[in-house]
């Protein structure tokens, strides 16, 4: 019998940088991308390069400069979703609130037969359905 072996992934990483000028942001972000792929080999953990973006959180305009991983250029995004929050390169949170809006209301309306002013379910029961399913998409991140 033959046995597979996968190798691992880390999950949910980010690498931020910040400077007050931009291009040393990145240049630091750049060691930090090359000291973290030297890693990875060392410790044989895939890194998913489909999954990777390099976003730039500022105010202020700037010009682009690449980021590359073993000479593969990583993408640029306006956004990227981390450990379930949307983040926009502004750090407005209006992807966030409005994809969290549609998960809400997809949610609602698959328990409408139940929490709908038609339902038999006591207001103590559609209560505890809201507080355990429809409320947590709405308070998780809350805080940030």
């Amino acid at each position: 019998m033959c046995k597979r072996e996968y190798p691992p992934f880390s999950d949910d990483s980010a690498i931020l940088s910040t400077a007050p000028v931009y291009v040393h942001a990145v240049d630091q972000l750049q060691q930090t991308t090359n000291r973290l792929i030297s890693w990875a080999k060392n410790w044989k953990i895939a890194i998913n390069n489909a999954k990777s973006v390099h976003v730039d959180f500022a105010l202020r305009p700037h010009h682009y400069q690449p980021l590359y991983d073993n000479g593969r250029l990583i993408p640029n995004s306006v956004g990227a979703r981390y450990l379930g929050m949307y983040l926009d390169q502004r750090l407005t949170y209006k992807l966030h609130i409005s994809t969290k809006r549609i998960e809400l209301d997809l949610r609602f309306r698959k328990l409408y037969w139940l929490l709908g002013p038609h339902s038999q379910l006591s207001l103590e029961n559609k209560r505890l359905i809201y507080i355990t399913v429809l409320r947590p998409v709405w308070s998780y991140s809350l805080q940030l």
